[in-house]
């Protein structure tokens, strides 16, 4: 039986959303150029504010997208985890593996490895639990 034309179309455009979705949901399309940043200055100013607000009062260190400030909610922003050394943007997480963009406070001594994203101060990081922790593995 061969397939008309037409058919052919629906079944390619179906085959690319469910491969689409498949690769979405695993995190594989999450990468460096994933990191969309309207004002790149202001998104790291505010990061690092919150990392200072955080280290003299410790409050909550992992907040959804609406309890930080407007810059941080980047496309896809799942939350935000707020360390004494960083904030991390998650953008994927699962049990084995976290993807998102990284901003370093200005202080930061730990050596690191994260991949520079367009934006000034701004890192993409992609960490593996099952990995040795280390400057290119670091949550």
């Amino acid at each position: 039986m061969r397939l008309s034309s037409q058919n052919r179309y629906v079944s390619a455009a179906w085959l690319t959303l469910v491969l689409t979705t498949a690769l979405s949901s695993c995190g594989f399309l999450v990468r460096p150029g994933s990191i969309k940043v309207a004002d790149p200055t202001r998104t790291v100013a505010d990061a690092r504010r919150l990392i200072d607000e955080e280290r003299a009062k410790p409050s909550k260190p992992g907040r959804a997208p609406e309890e930080v400030p407007e810059s941080l909610r980047i496309p896809g922003l799942r939350w935000v985890d707020i360390w004494d050394d960083h904030v991390n943007l998650i953008l994927y997480h699962d049990p084995m593996e976290t993807r998102g963009a990284r901003i370093w406070s200005l202080d930061n001594k730990r050596g690191h490895k994260d991949t520079p994203t367009k934006y000034p101060d701004i890192y993409f990081f992609h960490y593996e639990k099952d990995e040795p922790k280390g400057p290119d593995n670091i949550y």
